[in-house]
């Protein structure tokens, strides 16, 4: 039997990556866009995909996430997305700022859900956009109230358990992590 090349090695890892943090996506994506839009009680539909992109910005390389957070844009227009696809950029923009931001913090779930906080704005800042482009200027006072808050507020709210999630993952994949993992 022959020994094992280091490019096999790493191909293994990064096949093992690519199913790990595409099958956590893909399955958020699934309930974002269906579970969590059928929900009544709760003022808006969390962006849970935001959330685990931003975790994974924390636990794993700022390439590893940039590219989670394309693919996990792409996954909720096709899932479900609503008027011009903005969802690849903006979490593609929730990746990096994340990342370098966690470059700058002390590693610890209180400072990971400081950071939910501009990933959120970053959304929000999208969500302003879409709901520009597809239906006018609406007021934006109204748009804040009734739009941008609750969804900031369930963002962080629905995504404070990935970071659990995500974590788990990260240790799968030995994720190159800046968290004692």
């Amino acid at each position: 039997m022959r020994p094992r090349r280091r490019n096999d090695i790493n191909r293994e890892a990064i096949i093992k990556r690519i199913l790990v943090w595409g099958a956590t996506l893909f399955i958020l994506a699934v309930a974002q866009c269906s579970f969590f839009t059928g929900l009544t009680f709760i003022p808006a539909v969390p962006n849970i995909v935001l959330g685990a992109v931003a975790a994974i910005s924390v636990f794993d390389t700022q390439r590893t996430a940039a590219v989670c957070g394309i693919a996990g844009g792409f996954l909720c227009d096709a899932l479900g997305g609503s008027g011009i696809s903005l969802s690849p950029i903006a979490l593609f923009l929730v990746a990096i700022v994340c990342s370098e931001l966690s470059k700058k913090l002390i590693p610890s779930f209180l400072t990971w859900s400081a950071l939910l906080i501009p990933a959120s704005l970053v959304g929000a800042v999208f969500t302003l956009i879409n709901i520009s482009v597809s239906f006018g200027r609406p007021a934006f006072g109204y748009l804040l109230k009734s739009v941008l808050l609750p969804e900031l507020l369930m963002t962080v709210l629905f995504s404070l358990p990935l970071f659990f999630i995500v974590k788990l993952c990260a240790r799968l994949v030995d994720a190159k992590s800046k968290f004692k993992i």
